[in-house]
């Protein structure tokens, strides 16, 4: 059988069998590598999306239970302004964190009760953003917050603030607008 052996083509003085053999040797385990790297790369990167989906879902519990056991319910969660906070806040994730920033934007009650002093001064303040004259007899302010906001938000970008933090700033603006019961604030429904 030395016919087969392509070593001994080399010393039966024919070297093409044997360099045109290894050639296609060659390419054939060249193709075979290439698939399987290829298939390799797609399962790799198969598994990889599968735990960041993981991970981003377990984030995004965590946040949740966080949420749930600082106080706030679903109910309070799926209002517009609930969702904007579950999206945006970014402090601590304890609850006296939560609390907190959800009583500044008024998805909750504040953990210490308000005073008399207190609560006349928030009427003003609705008061005031309804249109109404201040106990001064000035009239209350033209400005309309969502320029406020948009300035407040300029302001903080201009004195090296994030964006995040620029938008938290406007926000609360709008918010706060918004709970004085200042309709400019408010959106309203178009039908479709």
């Amino acid at each position: 059988m030395p016919d087969d052996d392509p070593y001994n083509a080399l010393e039966d003085g024919d070297p093409d069998d044997v360099v045109q053999l290894t050639r296609a040797q060659v390419a054939e385990m060249r193709s075979k590598a290439r698939n399987d790297s290829a298939a390799k790369t797609r399962r790799t990167q198969k598994a990889e999306d599968e735990a960041e989906a993981e991970r981003v879902a377990a984030i995004a519990d965590r946040r949740e239970l966080a949420f749930l056991k600082a106080g706030l319910s679903a109910e309070d969660l799926e209002s517009p302004v609930g969702k904007l906070f579950a999206r945006t806040y970014d402090g601590e994730l304890t609850p006296e964190a939560l609390k907190s920033a959800a009583a500044e934007l008024g998805l909750m009650e504040p953990t210490g009760t308000a005073t008399d002093e207190e609560k006349g001064a928030t009427e003003e303040r609705r008061d005031l953003a309804a249109g109404a004259n201040a106990p001064d007899g000035t009239e209350a302010s033209t400005v309309d917050p969502r320029d406020e906001a948009v300035n407040i938000a300029k302001t903080a970008l201009e004195d090296g603030a994030s964006e995040n933090e620029a938008l938290s700033l406007a926000f609360r603006r709008i918010h706060n607008a918004a709970t004085d019961g200042d309709e400019r604030t408010m959106w309203k429904q178009v039908p479709v």
